[in-house]
């Protein structure tokens, strides 16, 4: 069996992994982003991976998935559906109900079968609720309460690149489907009576989004409630059926049902016999999560969390329907329709007509310099990153011109469209050499770019060697600087009696542990072999734990976050940090542009250390009105459940790098930073005033990010 993925995005690993598990022979890869396919190129079972759907649809699948943003699926489908491909959106099938209902019509003609995965049917509990109205078990229906509320991760950082940040609309079509679906599969339709949307959040370009919606309605004499919340807080997730002689209760969260009757024993003993039910149906859930979810970890292909399992079970029923030519209910093209039926019916409730976002760029008047012709002229790489945001505009408003190389032109285009010396073009570090043409006629090189792979492999393919060969190219072309952002990351700052400085080698042990480290020291050795052997001209600028507004409070220097307002800092939290303004750093940077005399060094950036852990979080959690639990983390005990998990994988075949004490000690960051030398090297001032740092540092950005 051979099947084509279109749109290489998160959710097509996991669905990777389902059509594997399902018995595809042959797997083929689409996505209009080359790097992305080019990564996907090397998973085990791809037999292609192509730009265009002419590609895919010449490559003849059985069947294809398309995973790409709702409002593209239509566009999708239908040159595939007209090759007489079997299709499986990820849902919903559209965005426009009028686009559905064509799919649909296509589909019919063409006698194949257009599947929707409603996954959240498909989770094991799923099958309990629906068996237990169904069956009769809660009598006849009253109402149906179905409850999202789980943070949406691209509000907190205002990353506004996925589609449903690019109108208010739009998430009622990206996770509403879930609850949508839900009801929708217990009762055959929704009439909105009423829609209240509250906690708006204003994003970058423009869109209010709303994080907070409660919507009322009526399935003849059923009562329906759904309330969703996007925002950090408590995740909950839940369906409440309410019927005449007892309720349903399903908690994704926890992974459980609970199916509560009326018996024949007094109400006090029916009320402790429903107490130890609900205990005891929480236990199985919690137990069979945790086991479950930690034989998925170790590579069981049969196992996984919840949702990860969700997902296989969709695609196996994909495929087996395929076989009798008939889809079964939660994926078949009527559900599918009335869930987008109700996204439209809400958004027309909430007063949210669909209208095209205005051009970000066009809006925009620039204020900015104009290029300084006798100013050198910069390359910026990671230039829409958080530090790197700040370069690109302290040089611009310097006048220096400066060109910025983005995966994705457009948004960085509109962030920079005030001023006029920046000039965005399309460009990806994993494809160095296609960058060769922007470097002719510029003098220094900023490298702030980084890769997000988890796997020591996976950073040595999409950024070791990439910035390795880029570094070569930049050599043929004599760019006069190249200047590299690197990192504190890679010392052992856990020494109170040895102070880190700028001749502090980086750490084997830290090195040996931290894939993020390893890259780069790595390019740092890379680069200083370059200076020796050939005088290339390489500065390495270090920035240590940089703060500002734009900063996400939950920053990992600082301590572990298992959720946004949880927080474990690394042993007793009472060092002084290395920490650093962005702005600060951006103006060491811009000095590293012209400034004689610096080649073959290396400079850290930090303030003098004046801000503990303890104090950061207190004033996170003042600032943003959020309460944080927090305590410290015994850096002995991190460390013996970091060689416990090592252990673990190990048994099962894994061939992760053995954790050093290193690594887990210079979190503490109880060395000093003395960066006396950068200083004046740079002639750099770092803000040194407590009050500012703090309030510039920690307690402005926390008030504008957690809102």
């Amino acid at each position: 069996m051979r099947v084509a993925l279109v749109g290489l995005g998160y959710i097509a690993d996991l669905h990777y992994q389902a059509v594997r598990k399902a018995g595809a022979d042959a797997i083929i890869g689409c996505d209009v982003n080359p790097a992305v396919a080019e990564a996907f190129a090397s998973r085990p079972g791809v037999e292609a991976v192509v730009g265009s759907l002419d590609e895919v649809v010449a490559l003849k699948p059985d069947a294809a998935h398309v995973l790409t943003p709702p409002n593209a699926h239509f566009a999708v489908a239908k040159p595939l559906l007209a090759a007489g491909i079997d299709l499986l959106l990820e849902k919903p099938m559209c965005d426009r109900s009028s686009d559905a209902r064509g799919l649909i019509a296509q589909a019919g003609e063409a006698g194949v079968l257009l599947g929707t995965g409603h996954n959240f049917l498909l989770y094991p509990i799923w099958d309990k609720l629906k068996a237990a109205v169904d069956g009769g078990a809660v009598g006849a229906l009253r109402s149906i309460d179905v409850c999202y509320r789980r943070p949406f991760p691209p509000l907190r950082a205002n990353n506004t690149q996925p589609w449903a940040m690019r109108g208010s609309r739009n998430i009622l079509f990206e996770v509403a489907p879930h609850p949508f679906a839900s009801a929708l599969d217990l009762v055959p339709s929704v009439d909105v009576e009423h829609v209240t949307t509250s906690r708006p959040q204003d994003l970058p370009n423009g869109v209010r989004f709303f994080r907070e919606w409660n919507i009322l309605g009526k399935s003849g004499d059923v009562s329906t409630r759904f309330d969703l919340s996007f925002e950090d807080a408590y995740s909950e997730s839940f369906v409440h059926v309410r019927g005449s002689t007892g309720s349903v209760v399903l908690d994704f969260v926890h992974n459980s049902v609970v199916v509560n009757t009326r018996s024949f024993a007094p109400e006090y003993v029916e009320l402790a016999e429903q107490g130890l039910h609900s205990a005891s149906a929480y236990a199985r859930g919690a137990v069979g999560t945790l086991l479950e979810t930690m034989a998925g970890k170790v590579g069981s292909k049969k196992s996984g969390a919840p949702y990860e399992q969700s997902i296989d079970r969709t695609v196996a029923q994909f495929y087996a329907d395929r076989q009798r030519r008939v889809l079964d209910r939660r994926l078949g093209p009527d559900l599918a329709l009335r869930v987008v039926e109700l996204g439209e019916a809400v958004a027309e409730a909430a007063r949210l007509p669909e209208t095209a976002q205005p051009d970000p760029v066009a809006q925009v008047r620039a204020t900015g310099p104009a290029p300084d012709p006798t100013r050198p002229r910069a390359l910026v790489l990671g230039g829409t990153g958080f530090i790197g945001t700040a370069l690109v505009r302290r040089l611009a408003t310097q006048g220096v011109y400066t060109r910025v190389v983005a995966r994705r032109p457009e948004p960085a285009r509109a962030r920079f469209a005030d001023l006029p010396s920046v000039d965005v073009v399309q460009g990806d570090l994993e494809r160095p050499d296609e960058l060769v043409p922007y470097l002719a006629d510029v003098d220094v090189v900023y490298h702030l770019a980084k890769s997000v792979e988890g796997t020591w492999e996976g950073v040595l393919q999409h950024e070791v060697e990439p910035t390795k060969r880029f570094i070569d190219l930049c050599a043929d072309a004599h760019v006069g600087r190249f200047v590299y952002a690197s990192s504190i990351a890679i010392f052992d700052a856990g020494d109170a009696s040895r102070p880190i400085t700028e001749a502090t080698p980086a750490s084997p042990g830290v090195v040996a542990t931290s894939n993020y480290a390893r890259a780069k020291a790595e390019i740092e050795a890379y680069l200083l072999e370059r200076h020796r052997d050939v005088g290339f001209p390489a500065v390495i600028i270090r920035p240590a734990i940089v703060l500002g507004v734009g900063s996400d409070p939950a920053h990992a220097g600082i301590a572990a976050w298992p959720h946004p307002n949880v927080a474990l800092h690394f042993g007793s939290g009472r060092h002084r940090l290395p920490i650093v303004l962005v702005d600060d750093v951006a103006d060491a940077f811009a000095k590293a542009l012209d400034r004689p005399g610096i080649e073959g060094r290396c400079f850290n950036l930090s303030s003098p250390g004046c801000i503990t852990a303890e104090e950061y979080l207190e004033e996170v959690a003042r600032a943003s009105a959020n309460p944080i639990l927090r305590k410290p983390r015994s850096l002995r005990t991190m460390y013996a459940s970091q060689v416990a998990k090592w252990l673990v994988k190990k048994a099962v075949g894994r061939k992760d790098p053995f954790p050093r004490w290193a690594d887990c000690n210079g979190r503490s960051f109880a060395s000093p930073f003395d960066c006396s030398v950068t200083e004046a090297a740079l002639d750099w001032h770092p803000e040194s005033d407590r009050s500012v740092l703090l309030s510039q540092g920690v307690t402005e950005p926390a008030e504008a990010f957690i809102r």
